[in-house]
This record gives structure tokens, sequence and C-alpha cells, in this order.
């Protein structure tokens, strides 16, 4: 009996032996797994040294260079965001883009840094590719490091009206252009956007020239921001914006850097007052052409110098006084096709003054393709036709103040 029941404890020892094997081999396969997550956690927010540092290993050094980066990229209200983090640490330090740029790993990295104690990392409402990224209070309070002096601080040109001796685009202007076309409402802009970019400079340039007061600085010039005349989907207007950040631009020094084109709602404006679009009509009558009044202009700067702007027809006319009797019946036609349909006229911007497209039509064929265009000025008591364009030309000049709702000027 007394075997039997050493052999029955016997058998209940090795069983609860084993089962301390498999909880034992159980748990270092839990650990294994741990470890596999830990390891590509710690991949996913590594610094991208030639020595591939891991979060673990973060440095005092990694961490003085993280600060520094910020303190270089900060705005004035101490602001700067994770993507301009990742073109810095790119460009400047050899770091590899793909590695922080539109990735999680910087994002986590700034957010752990003094076990979270260091920095407040918040998403745009509208636009939440964008993270912004501010030291806590605590830390504004303590002594900064000294700013990396880069760039030379330097003033716009003097009396330039040229948005890019204003500012730089940290990402090039092309970006820039792209993200406002599809912020704003849809409409035909041409081939790369050629005509939003003409739009947007000489918006800017009759901003500087005619309009200043429309062009806003806060209080400490610190910020400055002007309406573009466009509009998102949803009729808010949209702004051009920018931040105080010298910098020597494409040879040339420029004090603003720009930040990007924003609505009305963009969270800098709260509590702002904020620039209305360019009113170029201060009266009825400067929209009104009034067909009765005769046009003139110079034979020889239209007819000559800009001959080869006309068709090829209108080449084989021999110089002198039949070209002349051949344009005075075109715009006589013009004028009569003004009477019946005032949307025959459309204004532009020329030359820093407000003016009219005229066009001319040769045929039946090109009424509502005009291959030309005359540029009339108001005078006292006639009208003084400029120069002529181009259908494109024209456009451009056009759509600068409004979109041409017009059959015959179209992108």
């Amino acid at each position: 009996m007394l075997k039997k029941a050493l052999g029955i404890m016997d058998d209940l020892l090795g069983n609860k032996g084993a089962e301390k094997e498999k909880l034992k081999a159980k748990e270092q396969q839990e650990k294994k797994k741990d470890k596999k997550i830990e390891s590509k956690t710690d991949n996913a927010i590594e610094i991208p040294t030639s020595t591939r540092q891991t979060k673990k290993e973060l440095t005092q050094e990694h961490i003085h260079l993280l600060n520094k980066a910020f303190n270089m990229l900060k705005n004035e209200e101490g602001i700067t965001t994770i993507a301009e983090l990742g073109h810095y640490l790119s460009n400047e330090h050899g770091f590899k883009a793909g590695d922080f740029i539109g990735s999680k790993s910087l994002r986590v990295i700034y957010s752990e840094i003094d076990n979270g104690e260091a920095y407040t990392l918040t998403q745009d409402e509208q636009k939440t590719h964008i993270i912004y990224i501010e030291r806590k209070e605590k830390m504004q309070l303590q002594s900064r490091p000294k700013l990396h002096n880069k760039v030379k601080t330097a003033s716009p040109k003097e009396n330039s009206t040229s948005l890019f001796d204003f500012a730089w685009f940290r990402n090039g202007y092309e970006v820039a252009i792209n993200d406002l076309q599809k912020q704003a409402i849809q409409e035909e802009w041409g081939k790369n956007n050629k005509y939003l970019k003409y739009y947007i400079e000489s918006r800017f340039k009759i901003t500087i020239e005619k309009y200043p007061e429309l062009l806003f600085f806060t209080e400490n010039k610190s910020k400055a921001y002007f309406n573009t005349g466009l509009l998102t989907n949803n009729w808010k207007d949209l702004y051009a914006y920018f931040n105080k950040k010298p910098a020597t631009f494409n040879g040339k020094e420029v004090n603003y850097c720009f930040v990007g084109f924003v609505d009305e709602n963009y969270r800098d404006f709260a509590g702002n007052e904020l620039p209305d679009t360019i009113n170029f009509f201060k009266n009825a009558e400067d929209i009104y052409f009034d067909a009765s009044l005769d046009i003139k202009y110079n034979e020889n700067h239209i007819l000559e110098h800009n001959i080869d702007r006309f068709p090829e027809f209108v080449k084989r006319i021999p110089p002198g006084g039949n070209r002349a009797i051949w344009l005075d019946g075109i715009i006589k036609h013009t004028k009569k096709r003004i009477q019946r349909n005032y949307r025959t006229v459309i204004p532009q911007w020329y030359n820093g003054s407000l003016c009219f497209l005229l066009p001319l039509s040769f045929d039946d064929s090109t009424i509502n393709k005009p291959e030309l265009l005359l540029t009339c000025i108001k005078k006292q008591d006639y009208y003084w036709i400029a120069t002529c364009l181009t259908p494109e030309m024209a456009y451009s000049n056009a759509r600068i103040i409004a979109k041409p709702e017009s059959d015959w000027l179209k992108p």
C-alpha cells in the first residue's frame, strides 16, 4: 500500500513538474513575442544615425540636437511643425527624410522627450496631416539654448513689389500653388496652374502698389497676411500667410517665410481683424464701357510694332493707310457688338490700371474665338488702345480682377 501511495505521489509531483515546465516555456514564448513587438516599436521611432540608435539608446546628445532643431524653426509664438523639423534634420544633419517626413517616428520621439514633459503636439483641425509642436509651459520658463545663426537677418528689397522679394517658400512655390488650387473653388488655371501663379503674384504686386493697407501685419510684424480674393468650396476667404523668418532665397535677402494658404478659420486668426479682398471698382462707371466714345490708337505701335500678333492675312496688307482703314472697320464692328451685348467687353488689369479688353473678330468663324484683343484705357472723352494682346495674355490680365464670365475668353 505504501509503495502504491508513494507511486501516486510521484505521479502527482511529476505532473506538477511537467506543468511548471509548460508554464516556463509559455512565459519564454511570451517574452520573445514582447521583444519582437518592442523591437518593432523601437525601430519605428529610432533616430536614423549611422549607428541606428533606438529609443532606449536615445542619448543626451540626440535630445540636444532635437531641441536645437526646434529652437531653430519655432516662430515668434514658439510653434513649428513636425514636417518642418523633418526637413531641417534631413537637410542639415543628413538624416534620412523617409524616417521622419510624413511618418510617425519623429512625432513619437518629441512626445517622449523627458518622459513626455517637454513638448505638446497638436493636430491641425483642417489639415490633419499638419502636426504643430510647442514647448510645454514649464519648459518655456527655462533658459533656452543659443540659437544656431545660419541665415542673415535681412530686409526686403527696397520699394519692391515682387512676392519673391517679400517671402521665401520653404517647400517651393510650385507646392504652395498646387495646395491653393486644391483648396479654392475649382476652375481651369491652365497647364501647371500658370494662370494661378500669375494671379497670386499680380495680386500681391497690386496690393503693395495700390492697396498697401490690405497687407496686414501683427503688432510686432512677426506675421503678415493678405486676402487672395479666392474662396473655398464653403465660401470661406483664402489668405496667404507668412511668418517673419529672415533668409537668403534665390540669391535675395527676404524677411518672411511663406506658411501656407489658409482660410478665415485658421487658428492664428482667432480674434484678429482680417483684410478685405481688393475692390477694383469704386464706382459703377468704372465697369461701364461707353461704346459711344471714340477709340483712338497709335498706328505705328499697334500695326507696326505688334504686327506679329496679327493673323497672316493682316501681315500681307501693305504697311500704311490700308492697314489702318482695315483696323478702323474692325473696331466699328466691335463697337456694334458691345452696344448689343455689354458682356462683350471684359475688364482687365494692365500696367497698374483698370482698363477693358475688346475682342477683334476677323470673320464669322472667330466671333467666339477672337484671335486678338485690344487693351482700351478710358481717357477724358475717348478710349485709347494701349496695346493688343493674344487670348492667353488677355486671360491672365482679366483673371486678376475676376473670372471672366464670357463666351469668348476662356483659359
